[in-house]
């Protein structure tokens, strides 16, 4: 099989305007990436261009309708990575409640207050009770998250920073989603657009592999001074994979970039011991120290700076 027949274009699928689907270079990225990972289970890159199609025939609810696509593919996700949706709770609770009405109906005329608690309404509140499990579950976009970073074995060395604004940017997509396809929320065709893209490269960025253009895009923002611009675009590539923050630790040589690894949160506290399976104790490498370390005969005064803020240098040591 050639690589187009691997890759269709869609472009015999109708467009919201009777022409072809024609989809852009990220969104059949998205499309292929969706294809390889769920296979035949679900047709997630199936329903995610059924909300393209949505989405651009603006038809009656049609941004309700594409998000309520999107939701079905974050809760697939996380299936697909054995990660367990939790039971919902609702409709349980409204049985439980239901029960404890009738009893009331029946054997509490007079009211609760003074009456003791007999078996039937004993084992109703106990069924209220082991409702709150379900309850404190994890939310359904976090348990996409847990799904998209099983695939992405350096998450764990991400700083407190870097870990926040990956949760931060889960969280409130899963929200705008949820919100649009039970018309808590009413967007206009450009947010949602823009939401659905940043969307589309959150998949891209956890399942799909980390390519040499990527490095090779750290590469040439490294081999120049920062800029605001290039400050961006790197943070952008370490929220969404660590393995670019690795490579980026390990390839930069000028000093100035620090300032970047110190922005981030790289260098706010040392890494503690862990404990191991077998019982004993181990210290994980730390890539950022490993970094000040390389570039601290370029930059004393800076390194030193770092390490009397992290209390690796007291005042006799600095003698």
């Amino acid at each position: 099989m050639t690589q187009e027949e691997d890759s269709p274009n869609l472009s015999n699928m109708t467009g919201g305007q009777g022409g072809p689907l024609e989809l852009d270079e990220q969104q059949q990225q998205v499309y292929d990436a969706l294809n390889n990972y769920a296979g035949e289970k679900w047709r997630l890159a199936d329903w995610y261009c059924g909300a393209l199609q949505t989405l651009r025939s603006q038809g009656p609810d049609y941004l309700a309708q594409a998000a309520n696509s999107i939701r079905e593919i974050s809760e697939k996700l996380p299936q697909l990575a054995g990660i367990n949706l939790p039971e919902s709770p609702h409709n349980k609770t409204k049985d439980a409640i239901a029960k404890i009405l009738e009893l009331k109906a029946d054997s509490y005329q007079e009211g609760w207050e003074g009456n003791p608690i007999n078996c039937e309404l004993s084992e109703a509140l106990g069924l209220l009770e082991n409702l709150q499990a379900l309850y404190d579950a994890p939310p359904r976009t976090r348990m996409l998250q847990s799904a998209l970073e099983k695939r992405d074995r350096f998450s764990t060395m991400l700083s407190k920073e870097l870990r926040k604004a990956r949760d931060n940017q889960f969280r409130d997509l899963g929200k705008f989603f949820q919100s649009v396809t039970h018309h808590q929320k009413f967007p206009t065709h450009e947010e949602f657009v823009n939401k659905l893209g940043l969307f589309e490269k959150l998949l891209l960025h956890y399942l799909t592999p980390i390519t040499a253009s990527q490095h090779a895009e750290i590469q040439q923002l490294i081999d120049h001074s920062p800029t605001p611009e290039s400050e961006a675009q790197l943070k952008e590539l370490f929220t969404h994979n660590s393995a670019n923050l690795l490579f980026f630790l390990y390839k930069i040589e000028n000093p100035e970039w620090l300032s970047l690894v110190e922005e981030i949160g790289e260098f706010k506290q040392l890494r503690d011991a862990e404990e191991t399976a077998e019982g004993g104790t181990s210290y994980r490498s730390d890539p950022a120290l490993t970094c000040l370390s390389r570039l601290a005969h370029k930059a004393p005064e800076k390194t030193l700076s770092i390490l009397k803020r992290l209390g690796g240098f007291n005042s006799e040591a600095q003698r």
